[in-house]
């Protein structure tokens, strides 16, 4: 979730070794009769949207290994176009789509963490993904 918060890996590295540290330092506040994996995706959520304020600039990575240098660009490439369409959808679309699929939460633990009822959350998902239909056809 932090990568595809951030779209840096090493900066999403560090944001989820800070998301671990968190976690451990405030375990007490956890609510018990949460759902503890929406605790720890609304710790990484915020803590990447805290780090993306510090750093605006995206950076990216190129592997320079020749046998595998094709193949990387054709996914890479794939990639980047799956990652841009889902970019021109608004944040919270966009926050949805990458909590259920990449992240894979349930609406319910989505709902949750964005404090929405699930039936918002499935629409605005259902929404999301046939914006990005269009976008990719």
């Amino acid at each position: 979730m932090a990568y595809t918060i951030l779209g840096d890996k090493y900066l999403a590295e560090d944001v989820s070794h800070n998301v671990f540290l968190k976690i451990l330092s405030s375990a007490s506040s956890y609510k018990t009769g949460t759902s503890p994996k929406a605790w720890i995706m609304q710790i990484t959520r915020n803590t990447a949207i805290d780090e993306l304020r510090k750093k605006r600039d995206i950076t990216t990575d190129f592997e320079t290994n020749n046998d595998n240098a094709l193949i990387y660009k054709e996914n890479y490439d794939k990639k980047i176009i799956v990652f841009t369409a889902v970019n021109t959808l608004e944040f919270e679309q966009r926050q949805i789509v990458v909590m259920h699929v990449i992240a894979g939460l349930t609406f319910r633990e989505i709902g949750e963490l964005l404090n929405q009822p699930i039936g918002t959350v499935a629409w605005k998902y259902r929404t999301s993904i046939n914006k990005l239909k269009v976008i990719l056809k």
